[in-house]
């Protein structure tokens, strides 16, 4: 019956540790969401369908940052992908491998604030 199914935004908390908190459609994750892992260092944020991941930002344990399109939880479409120390990748992913044609920028992001904003 429907009216036992999760649908509408709610959190849940699943057995491996992991929480989910966004929308729901007939017991699945579906619409806008974000998923955190056990163990606190990585999540993904962004649009959920059928219980997958299809487009947001994924952060991992390692700390690397994607931002873009997904496929079976994985990097596929067009994205950007950010190592720990700045160094990026801006292309077209398939099955979680960056194609050979993409854009790289190797550099450290460094910036301060140089005055005092009220």
């Amino acid at each position: 019956m429907d009216k036992d199914l999760k649908n509408g935004y709610g959190t849940c908390w699943f057995s491996n540790g992991n929480k989910y908190q966004g929308e729901w459609k007939k017991d699945r994750l579906d619409g806008k969401g974000i998923l955190y892992h056990a163990e606190g260092h990585s999540f993904y944020d962004g649009l959920f369908e059928n219980d997958e991941f299809k487009e947001g930002i994924h952060v991992n344990a390692q700390g690397y940052f994607f931002d873009g399109q997904f496929s079976h939880w994985k990097p596929h479409g067009t994205g950007v992908l950010i190592w720990p120390e700045g160094k990026t990748r801006r292309g077209t992913f398939l099955n979680g491998e960056l194609e050979k044609k993409a854009a790289k920028h190797d550099y450290t992001l460094n910036w301060s604030i140089s005055e005092t904003f009220l």
